[in-house]
């Protein structure tokens, strides 16, 4: 294999890896507001004051576990419901 495939396989490869970690990492954080109660509803909700510190609401909080629920429909090969997941990304990411 000549060195510019060497490299393209090395490069997938990687990306995979990362994006792996990062699907998990975000189940694991949509598993973790679910059990402690953070959700609306939940016995410790992460409310509009609580995130007030952080520059996002509850809704954009809500928003991001959807979109974690959707990782992993997707990696499970489930049905995934379209939606603007960039701007949920976007409202949350911290710059």
């Amino acid at each position: 294999m000549n060195a510019q495939k060497a490299a393209f396989i090395q490069r997938v490869q990687s990306n995979a890896h990362r994006l792996a970690e990062d699907i998990d990492a975000s189940i694991a954080l949509m598993e973790v507001y679910f059990d402690r109660g953070y959700n609306s509803g939940g016995g410790n909700v992460l409310d509009d004051d609580a995130l007030a510190e952080r520059y996002i609401t509850a809704t954009q909080l809500a928003s991001y576990v959807t979109l974690a629920q959707q990782l992993q429909a997707l990696r499970d090969g489930e049905a995934v419901t379209p939606a603007d997941y960039s701007a949920t990304l976007n409202q949350v990411r911290a710059l």
